[in-house]
């Protein structure tokens, strides 16, 4: 169906928060993540529906079944300011884009910023040891 294994998506909650939206193609899952801990229901469903209208145009059949929308899971890192959600978003979906945990905290936001800016210089995304 997709060319890709893995499509995030950044959501904008709101106009206030930013939250990502990962389908996982070869697991057939659609997955969000919040730092702030919300479960993204409406968010997955609407991605799945998509999926399924997107499946039916291109193919014109019906996306097989067995797709397991997840919500927001104990192990998304959380923020503990109103302002970092957007970095938390990225790196949710660079950790997962590498098959990493997500094993960061609000301590790691700084070098992740410093990471964002020194990416965007060299046209490029680091994926070397240091995530």
């Amino acid at each position: 169906m997709l060319p890709t294994s893995k499509v995030f998506a950044p959501v904008n909650v709101g106009n206030m928060h930013w939250c990502m939206v990962m389908v996982d193609v070869a697991r057939k899952e659609v997955r969000y993540f919040d730092s702030m801990g919300a479960g993204g229901e409406p968010y997955l469903k609407a991605m799945k529906r998509y999926l399924e209208d997107e499946h039916r145009a291109k193919k014109g059949s019906e996306l097989e079944g067995g797709w397991t929308l997840t919500r927001t899971t104990r192990d998304t890192p959380r923020q503990t300011n109103g302002y970092d959600c957007g970095v938390f978003a990225s790196f949710c979906a660079h950790y997962m884009s590498l098959q990493e945990q997500l094993d960061f905290s609000q301590n790691d936001i700084q070098h992740f910023r410093i990471r964002m800016m020194v990416d965007i210089l060299n046209k490029r995304i680091h994926t070397g040891g240091d995530v």
